[in-house]
């Protein structure tokens, strides 16, 4: 199976997703790995998963987003990282360990606007002016 081949077929996944009602989608996709093993796709499974992932962030900008914070998040915050970030994977850590601020990471980028992640920066800066 060719690279873009994989790229049609996590477009599928995509199409699907977006259009085929939630209480149908588990048969949809059903039916898509029963055509995919007919066609003896199934040994790029992953590699379509892993395509459908970009796709997706190609698409709607993220697919998986992690947020790591000192505190659970509020509902008015949640509501604006599933705005920001339509259909991804919202994960969120509460670190009792932390001081305060929050880490965002979004896909492979790494946002820290943690107190650590501050304090860190600022020694870094404080070290290279002295």
């Amino acid at each position: 199976m060719r690279q873009y081949e994989i790229q049609q077929w996590a477009r599928v996944l995509v199409d699907m997703a977006e259009t085929v009602p939630d209480e149908r989608l588990d048969e949809a996709v059903s039916v898509f790995v029963s055509f995919l093993a007919e066609k003896g796709g199934l040994r790029y499974w992953r590699e379509i998963l892993r395509a459908m992932d970009h796709v997706w962030s190609h698409q709607y900008g993220a697919a998986h987003v992690t947020v790591t914070s000192a505190h659970p998040l509020s509902a008015k915050l949640r509501t604006t990282l599933e705005q920001t970030w339509p259909g991804a994977d919202i994960q969120e850590k509460v670190d009792s360990e932390m001081i305060g601020g929050a880490v965002l990471r979004v896909d492979d980028r790494i946002f820290d606007g943690s107190v650590l992640g501050r304090l860190q920066q600022m020694k870094k800066h404080l070290g290279v002016l002295s």
